[in-house]
Formats: structure tokens, sequence, C-alpha cells
């Protein structure tokens, strides 16, 4: 069963893409919802928000310049292995064997580019009733 909103709002939610008007939209997307949303233009920005902050949930795009999502999971499975299990990738490239397998072994649960609003926020809301189930 799946959790009423009330249940999940209020989280922090960390953002890690690198388009900022992908960053913008999940954040009005989350913010709507009651949700603390920060960003991060990659994975070595998003590792120095997490120095500073708890985050709940991060939302990673796999490509990106700098430190991409493949990099920066290997560094959460290390140094934060709670969050590496509270990470929902997005993107584009579904179709290289190379990112079909890497999803497949994280086990991570990813979205397709583009994505509608309600697609995205109820898998956040699945993700959240699963971790206070936890």
């Amino acid at each position: 069963p799946t959790a009423a909103p009330s249940d999940v709002r209020g989280r922090r939610v960390l953002i890690v893409d690198d388009e900022p008007a992908i960053c913008n939209l999940l954040c009005d997307f989350l913010c709507s919802e009651g949700h603390h949303v920060d960003t991060a233009a990659d994975g070595r920005e998003a590792l120095q928000r997490l120095r500073k902050g708890r985050y709940d949930l991060i939302v990673c795009d796999l490509k990106m310049p700098g430190m991409p999502g493949k990099e920066f999971y290997a560094t959460l499975q290390q140094h934060h292995p709670r969050l590496a299990r509270r990470l929902l990738f997005i993107t584009g490239d579904t179709v290289s064997p190379e990112t079909h397998a890497f999803l497949q072994s994280a086990q991570a649960p990813y979205l397709t580019k583009p994505f509608r609003r309600d697609e995205f926020l109820a898998l956040i809301q699945d993700l959240f009733a699963q971790m206070t189930g936890q």
C-alpha cells in the first residue's frame, strides 16, 4: 500500500543534475509537496553537500560532466552506504548496454527522461513509504 501524501512531507532531498532546467523542475515538483530540496551540478558538489547536511533521498542523473552518477554511486556505497540505498536515478540513456548493465547491478530505482510529474511524485512517495517501513 502507498502511504498518504501527508505521511511523507517535509523530507530533505538532494537533486544532482548538470541541467539547471531539470534541477529547477524537480525542485518545483518536490517543494510543491512540502519537501526541502537542495541541488548539486555533479557528484563532487553533491558530496560537498553531504558533508554539510543530511538527506532522506537523492535524485541523481547518470550522465554529467565532472563526477557522473555511476562514480557518485560508487563513492556513496563506500562512504554513505545508507544513502546509496536511498537513491533514485534519472537518465535519458537506457539504450546503451553499459547504462542498462549499471542500472541492473545497482538495483536502484530509475526514471527515464522525459517523465511526467505524477510519475515522478508517485515514485518518490513510494520510496519514502518504503523507507518509513524499514
